[in-house]
């Protein structure tokens, strides 16, 4: 009889402690970033300045100096 009342105890006890857990900590809910794809941000493929380093650079390059004339760039 002691032994069936302790079996009562403990699963009072342990349904006790899961309503506790239970109540303590709430449900997180589900991650619905991960369901969609990223979109393709077209301002970023389509940058000029990311795409600057791609394209083809002459071996000697002008400028102009201060009087207006154009000079050879080391």
């Amino acid at each position: 009889m002691y032994f069936l009342l302790f079996l009562i105890a403990l699963l009072a006890g342990a349904l006790a402690v899961r309503w506790f857990l239970v109540w303590s900590f709430p449900d997180i809910p589900e991650d619905v970033a991960l369901e969609r794809e990223a979109e393709p941000n077209p301002s970023i493929f389509f940058d000029p300045r990311t795409w600057a380093m791609f394209q083809p650079k002459p071996l000697i390059s002008y400028r102009r100096d201060r009087r207006g004339r154009f000079r050879k760039m080391p």
